[in-house]
């Protein structure tokens, strides 16, 4: 169970999911199915990791179960009921599993923040900084929430703290995007170079994104991007790709791994800023205005560079509406 854990730590899905599958067949508990479920779901294939799930729900009903439960429904875009079970799972964790209690009360601060109640996330951020001072992916929350208000100097201490307690490429990105707001330019390019020196080590995905929305390295960017691919097909993987390959002057094929990116109806404001960025690439003007449209919906959960640049497209796009009536766009919705 620890070397199958220790797999999937390090994003060795397949490994993961090899142990797993002979501790299922071994003694089949249902910490065993939680295992297995966990490696199915980051290669894509959620019909079978929810079913072990759902032997997980059945066997012990409790927070890890729950919590699980609640991301298969937010990747299958029901976001109100990924809340009312991260809900049951903050309700049931036992106080003594201090680290699993501040992550769920984390989690659930992230989906109240999608469905635009800051207040309360961040109040859930504090929960989880209350059970562990420090604690950095309640940091990281508590930041992005601020950047989100467009409060940059109150961003960059929690954020700060988050990067330096975990150095990874999301961590120091939203610090990267603080510190660019506040043009703080010197700390800004410390930070840069670091995530560009070390992000492909610790997670290829993020630093794929980034390296491709920065346009820094955009074959490197398309490279990474493909490696995650191939260990971890879930819709995560199938985005950056489609990103990867936009700014690699592909878009026919961005267009394609974009649809696999929407497959499984996850409303996810970067994968719907991308697709709907992508759709214009193509020409396919009124699914892009649809896409950006959901996406700026939800633009709370998008850094502030991509809230920009969200904006720019939904302000093309409204123009060409304007110009070329045949778009079928209606520049006034």
């Amino acid at each position: 169970m620890l070397l199958g854990h220790v797999h999937h730590s390090l994003h060795r899905f397949e490994d993961a999911e090899r142990i797993a599958r002979q501790l299922v067949e071994l003694r089949g508990e249902w910490l065993d199915h939680g295992l297995l479920g966990d490696a199915l779901m980051e290669r894509g294939r959620i019909d079978e990791a929810a079913q072990h799930y759902q032997i997980m729900m059945d066997v012990r009903p409790g927070p890890q179960a729950y919590s699980r439960a609640a991301h298969i429904r937010w990747l299958r875009g029901d976001l109100n009921g990924a809340v009312d079970l991260m809900r049951r799972a903050v309700a049931s964790v036992s106080p003594r599993d201090r680290e699993s209690a501040a992550w769920m009360r984390t989690r659930l601060g992230r989906y109240l923040a999608q469905q635009g109640k800051s207040a309360a996330a961040e109040d859930m951020a504090r929960r989880a900084t209350a059970i562990i001072p420090d604690f950095p992916p309640a940091l990281l929350l508590q930041g992005t929430l601020r950047l989100a208000a467009r409060n940059c100097a109150t961003a960059i201490g929690p954020l700060q703290s988050a990067a330096a307690a975990n150095p990874l490429p999301d961590y120091q990105w939203a610090l990267l995007e603080a510190l660019e707001s506040c043009n703080q330019s010197e700390q800004a390019a410390r930070v840069r170079a670091a995530l560009v020196a070390t992000g492909a080590r610790n997670d290829g995905r993020t630093t794929a994104l980034f390296l491709a929305s920065q346009e820094i390295d955009v074959r490197a960017a398309l490279r990474l991007a493909r490696r995650e691919l191939a260990e971890r097909a879930d819709v995560h993987s199938y985005d950056a790709v489609a990103w990867a390959l936009a700014v690699n002057g592909e878009p026919e094929a961005a267009y394609q791994a974009s649809r696999s990116a929407l497959a499984e109806g996850t409303v996810d404001a970067r994968i719907l800023y991308h697709a709907g960025v992508i759709a214009a690439q193509v020409g396919r003007t009124a699914e892009a205005a649809s896409l950006l449209r959901r996406a700026t919906d939800i633009d709370q959960m998008l850094l502030p560079s991509e809230r920009a640049r969200l904006a720019r497209e939904n302000a093309r796009l409204v123009e060409r509406a304007t110009t070329c009536p045949e778009t079928g766009i209606n520049p006034n919705s």
